[in-house]
Order: C-alpha cells, then sequence, then structure tokens
C-alpha cells in the first residue's frame, strides 16, 4: 500500500514536473513571441515614421514647386500653343531638374520660349536644334541628342551655366546668343523681360 501510495506521489510529481517543464516552455514561446512582435512594432513604428516625413516632405515640395511648373508649362504653352499641357507641363519639370542658383527656373524657361517659342523642332538658319537651340558643331553635340527635347533642355542649361559663371547673368545671356558677352544685350534684356513678366 505504501509503494502505491509512493508510486502515486511519483506520479503526480512527475504530471506536475511535466506541466511546469511545459509551463516554462510556453512561457518562453510567448516571451519570444511578443518580443519579436514588439521588435517588428517598433521597426514598422519606425518605417511609418520614415513615410510619414517623406510624405510631409512631397507635399511641401508639391505646393512650392507645382505653382512654379505651372508658370513654366503655361508661359511654354502661351508661345507655343500646339504644346498639350501633359507635355509642357513634363518640359517645365525637366526645366527645374536642370536649374539651380545659376541658371534659375524662370530664366531656363524665357530663354526657351525667346529661342524657339517652345518647338521641340526649331531649327535656326544657322543650325541651331530644338527648345535651347544649340549649334551642334560648336558643342561638340550629336544632332540627335539635341532634337531629344530633354537633352537638349540639359545641354542648353548646361551651356548658360558655364556662360553665367564667367560673365554673369546678363553678360551670360549674351554670350549664349552671340557667342561674346557684350554683343547681344537686347537678346539678354528680352529674356530677363519675359522671365520678369512670367514669374
Amino acid at each position: 500500500m505504501e509503494k502505491q501510495k509512493f508510486t502515486k506521489k511519483i506520479s503526480v510529481l512527475m504530471v506536475l514536473a511535466a506541466l511546469l517543464a511545459l509551463n516554462t516552455v510556453m512561457t518562453c514561446a510567448l516571451t519570444l513571441w511578443f518580443g519579436l512582435e514588439r521588435a517588428s512594432l517598433r521597426k514598422l513604428q519606425a518605417d511609418m515614421a520614415v513615410v510619414r516625413d517623406k510624405v510631409d516632405r512631397e507635399i511641401e515640395l508639391r505646393e512650392e514647386l507645382f505653382p512654379q511648373l505651372k508658370k513654366s508649362a503655361a508661359l511654354l504653352r502661351k508661345y507655343n500653343p500646339r504644346l498639350d499641357l501633359q507635355t509642357a507641363l513634363a518640359y517645365a519639370y525637366k526645366i527645374y531638374q536642370c536649374s539651380d542658383t545659376e541658371v534659375s527656373m524662370d530664366i531656363l524657361t524665357a530663354l526657351i520660349v525667346v529661342e524657339s517659342n517652345a518647338r521641340v523642332n526649331a531649327m535656326s538658319p544657322r543650325g541651331a536644334l530644338g527648345l535651347t537651340q544649340v549649334m551642334p558643331g560648336l558643342w561638340n553635340c550629336d544632332r540627335s541628342m539635341l532634337v531629344d527635347p530633354y537633352k537638349n533642355i540639359e545641354i542648353g542649361a548646361s551651356i548658360l551655366r558655364n556662360y553665367i559663371r564667367r560673365h554673369g547673368l546678363v553678360g551670360g545671356l549674351s554670350a549664349y546668343n552671340s557667342g561674346k558677352n557684350n554683343r547681344s544685350l537686347p537678346y539678354a534684356h528680352k529674356v530677363l523681360g519675359v522671365a520678369e513678366q512670367h514669374f
């Protein structure tokens, strides 16, 4: 009888030990799972903060940039009524990308309308091509690059930037038109006037 009681107590203790072990394993597993969940939640919160910052910056950019893009596109379309709004906005965005403190968006847009009336296929009697009327031979540019309006804007902005660095804004505009910083001052004033009137 004593032996049976002892065996029964041992069995109960073994069951209790097994339950305690199972409880410990489950507690560890749940702690690990909750720990991973907390880490996942912290990562998700950090990711959401980054996205929120990017969205806020995007909103700021749109509030600052979109009015400028609209003005640029409107000016391009004023000089070239055949230009649809989507294309004009695409050109305006490229102008924005190519502009900086030396070559501002308003000056580059004005240069394009003065040079080509915002016509992508414009060609001067001397052979200057595209929106910014770049001379292929003079600037060692392939004609195919100059008939691409986006490349043409990049190249024209780069040339203008180079002239402005050497001669200042008015001299740079004059040199862009004639090669000399004071030969084409009326042209420079025309570009500045268009920019001032529309921006």
